[in-house]
């Protein structure tokens, strides 16, 4: 079952408890795919199973963000989001969580929401973790959280990723879960693809312990870069929501710079580095499945590049511009994806460039 719920940053000192939620119907601008898109299969187990199912959960209005600190345990990490819908299922083929906040609504709602949960498959739990209170339909909200700042940003991220591990969703087991930036984009048919790929040639998700996503090529220490995505194996979810608020504390307090800011996808990073995980357990990759190698590997914001280089939003040429460039085929997510160009040329990428098998990956 297919689903998509809101959370919103709670206070953990305050104890409040939230609204009573409204489900969220009838949401307009959705962004048409490509057919391609859709008729890929979706098929780590099979497509058997309840029909999707898409609940929200809004939240209450009312939030004092609380900087990333020491948590006693996973009861106390359960603290951090607070929500009324739960998912009706307990173990997903894939969790995709999506971190944003008050200013970003109004792209969640006409742009963001739609293009993923028209392919959102059997088997998908889809939550928005947000700072702010959700208004009416998931139009913008007044922003009144305390700190809308990017290294707030991080600490959110942050929070989820101990929220989920700790089993704060109440959804059992996962086999995957995909942490993904608001400015991000995945298609969930080359994600079902890539998975399989995965299960056949290193093994059951639910057993190997792996963090995947794209290699930070500009640091001296081994990284992923989180704004291409970050994929986690079920059974590192599972390691993850056994360590202590120690672990994650220490994990931020390493990759902290000039004394005060820390990158949420640095901490993850050296959070698995640690003694209690595989030494291989980071699988970072230079182009596809995570976003496409450019000619310039450190440029982050491949949208923008990708425009700059085949001259604007796609056009006649266009596929001729980027058929240098394999890996446009196999990439499961795109990053940045903001602005309508972005938008149509990330639509156009997804529904282009053929279907990947499972053995391109």
């Amino acid at each position: 079952m297919a689903q998509a719920i809101w959370l919103k940053s709670s206070n953990l000192l305050s104890g409040t408890s939230p609204e009573v939620c409204s489900l969220l119907m009838g949401f307009a601008g959705r962004l048409p795919l490509a057919l391609s898109l859709l008729a890929s299969a979706w098929s780590l187990r099979s497509r058997e199973g309840p029909p999707p199912q898409t609940l929200f959960a809004e939240p209450p209005a009312g939030y004092t963000f609380q900087r990333f600190g020491v948590s006693e345990d996973g009861k106390s990490a359960c603290g951090l989001f607070h929500f009324e819908t739960k998912a009706d299922i307990t173990q997903h083929d894939v969790v995709v969580a999506v971190a944003t906040y008050a200013g970003r609504h109004e792209m969640m709602r006409s742009k963001h929401y739609p293009f993923h949960t028209q392919q959102l498959p059997p088997g998908a739990l889809l939550v928005y973790f947000t700072n702010s209170a959700m208004e009416g339909r998931m139009i913008s909200a007044t922003d009144n959280s305390t700190d809308t700042s990017y290294q707030a940003a991080q600490d959110r991220f942050m929070h989820v990723w101990r929220f989920v591990a700790s089993d704060c969703l109440g959804t059992g087991r996962m086999r995957w879960f995909l942490m993904l930036d608001d400015d991000a984009v995945v298609s969930f048919s080359r994600l079902g693809i890539f998975m399989r790929a995965f299960e056949e040639t290193v093994g059951d998700p639910l057993k190997q312990q792996q963090l995947l996503g794209r290699k930070a090529a500009w640091m001296n220490r081994p990284e992923i870069y989180g704004g291409n995505g970050i994929l986690a194996t079920g059974a590192l979810m599972q390691a993850l929501g056994k360590l202590p608020g120690s672990a994650w504390s220490k994990a931020v307090s390493d990759t902290i710079y000039d004394g005060q800011h820390f990158f949420y996808d640095a901490a993850i990073s050296m959070l698995v580095r640690g003694p209690t995980f595989p030494a291989n357990v980071m699988r970072r990759y230079l182009s596809g499945p995570f976003g496409i190698q450019l000619w310039l590997n450190d440029w982050r914001d491949q949208m923008k590049r990708v425009l700059v280089r085949c001259g604007g939003v796609p056009h006649s040429e266009y596929q001729s511009c980027m058929s240098f460039e394999g890996s446009a085929k196999l990439a499961i997510t795109l990053h940045k994806v903001k602005t309508p160009d972005t938008w149509e040329a990330a639509n156009y990428i997804f529904s282009k460039f053929g279907t990947p098998k499972v053995s391109d990956y």
